[in-house]
């Protein structure tokens, strides 16, 4: 008996670790489903992000699925799930049971059911919990078990993960919050504004994240607020064509990533500028974004600070920095958020050729990632 407690203990431990672990690095959430893998043979553990607006998932980091399966999942069958309704309204942090969340009898009869449960092994048994929750978002923490294995595998599954629900819940809230905080740091180097108004946006508008400053701002509704879909809107209807003309990457060409907002007659007078930014993915650091975002989509960040004076043209700072002219035009494109492909495509060269010519614009500037060249051009306006 003591043995067993003491490989439980083991287990226990090393869980502990590897949930703390993902908690400061969001990559190593990956680590922690394998560790479940191996301490209970024959579950089917899974993290997901589930958009309540629409039903779809925008990440899901899976362990012991048929990959062929997952894509299937994620194609087709993610919109016949009979257990995602229920998840979107119980409690966080409360282990359920599939057969909590939807009677056997229902389940059972589902095209979910038998297309997708039934070909793997019948795995129709297990459960999981909301570990985190906002407006239109949730993060499933889950696994699947096979229904020969419902009446043992079940149990130890759900008694382990309530044992380890507040660590999982809190691990998520330190995941978005340090995310937020890498945003926020980023456009502190764009801005030079620590108070920055900073939005996450996918590129059909519908808001991702908003730091607390913006928060406030969309509460007040004087500039800027949240409409149907949760997509970000403008108050000013010439404020809100340029930001839908900016995130569409066909109607970009031409349009300024930055702009003076229009006063608006609810607001205090305070002159505001708009800027937007590509969100390019060695800002994420290896962490998985679609995960902690829900999303996969090419993203923008807005930010809305205190106009100050009038803009200095980008294409004159990157020239007045000793790039050439391609140089300074691939920076240009760069900080308006065009892929390496787009800027091949304009400007009629290959992509290597861009890939040349960036690195070139980034020595000159003494940086080594895209993002800090975008960040250097943008803090110099």
């Amino acid at each position: 008996m003591d043995q067993v407690t003491t490989a439980r203990e083991r287990d226990d431990e090393a869980l502990e670790t590897a949930i703390a672990m993902a908690a400061l690095d969001p990559a190593r959430w990956d680590d922690v489903l394998e560790l479940l893998l191996v301490q209970m043979p024959g579950i089917r553990p899974h993290l997901l992000h589930h958009d309540l607006q629409v039903g779809s998932y925008g990440g899901l980091l899976t362990k012991g699925y048929d990959p062929d399966y997952v894509s299937l999942f994620h194609a087709h069958y993610h919109a016949y799930n009979h257990w995602a309704p229920a998840f979107a309204t119980c409690d966080v942090g409360v282990a359920l049971s599939f057969d909590q969340l939807c009677a056997r009898e229902i389940s059972e009869h589902s095209v979910y059911y038998h297309e997708w449960l039934v070909p793997q092994e019948r795995i129709n048994a297990g459960g999981g919990m909301v570990v985190l929750r906002d407006r239109d978002r949730m993060i499933g923490f889950g696994a699947n078990v096979r229904e020969v294995d419902r009446e043992t595998l079940e149990p130890q599954f759900l008694n382990r993960v309530d044992s380890f629900a507040g660590r999982i819940t809190q691990a998520f809230e330190i995941n978005r919050t340090l995310a937020g905080l890498k945003l926020e740091k980023h456009v502190a180097a764009v801005t030079g504004s620590s108070s920055a108004w900073v939005f996450l946006v996918r590129r059909d508008g519908r808001l991702l994240f908003a730091n607390k400053p913006a928060e406030r701002a969309l509460a007040s509704g004087e500039v800027i607020t949240v409409g149907l879909r949760n997509r970000l809107e403008l108050v000013e209807p010439e404020d809100q064509a340029w930001m839908a003309a900016y995130l569409r990457p066909c109607q970009r060409e031409g349009v300024p990533g930055n702009r003076q907002l229009t006063p608006s007659p609810f607001a205090r007078g305070e002159r505001l500028m708009a800027r937007l930014l590509p969100f390019l993915p060695d800002l994420a650091e290896g962490a998985p974004v679609d995960l902690l975002f829900g999303n996969t989509d090419p993203m923008c960040i807005l930010t809305i600070t205190p106009a100050e004076g009038p803009e200095v043209s980008t294409r004159a700072i990157a020239l007045r920095h000793g790039l050439s002219e391609a140089e300074s035009d691939i920076a240009v494109m760069m900080t308006q958020g065009l892929s390496l492909r787009e800027i091949a495509d304009n400007r009629d060269v290959s992509v290597h050729t861009v890939r040349v010519q960036l690195k070139a614009a980034m020595r000159k500037f003494g940086v080594h990632r895209q993002a800090e060249l975008v960040a250097r051009i943008a803090a110099l306006r």
